[in-house]
């Protein structure tokens, strides 16, 4: 698969890597980090995908990270890409695109109600949250 790396990496540019590849192994092929890269907001283990774009930040700049298809989207945390689904307060909830404290609060009673998710696609069983909304977050969430 090919993934573009960009932003704060020692040689941006678009890499060949393996299908299972992660966000470190895209940052390794880029040479690493720059000094002024913000490294301790990216989730290193997120796994990349064909054609996918991330760029990675410096301290004042959002990670964004670009799904193939082109709709680029600023990552959900400032501490981390990735969110937590059975673990994540309202707050941090609130942080995926198109979740605000309704849906938040909805997620968080449905894993109190039925125990912690087993698979991402189960949140689509809270009330709320619909195939486009599902669409808009699946690749900001986890549930290990």
């Amino acid at each position: 698969m090919r993934v573009y790396i960009s932003g704060e990496v020692k040689r941006p540019d678009v890499y060949e890597l393996p299908v299972d590849a992660i966000l470190q192994d895209a940052v390794r092929a880029a040479g690493g980090f720059t000094e002024a890269a913000d490294e301790v907001r990216l989730n290193l283990a997120l796994p990349l995908s064909n054609g996918m774009h991330v760029h990675v930040p410096n301290q004042t700049e959002e990670i964004l990270v670009e799904p193939a298809g082109g709709e680029s989207s600023p990552r959900p945390s400032a501490t981390s890409a990735i969110i937590n689904i059975n673990t994540a307060g309202l707050t941090e909830l609130e942080l995926l695109p198109g979740i605000g404290p309704s849906t938040a609060q909805k997620i968080i009673d449905y894993r109190q109600e039925n125990g912690p998710f087993s698979t991402i696609d189960e949140v689509q069983n809270v009330s709320g949250i619909g195939p486009v909304k599902y669409e808009q977050i699946l690749e900001l969430i986890t549930v290990q």
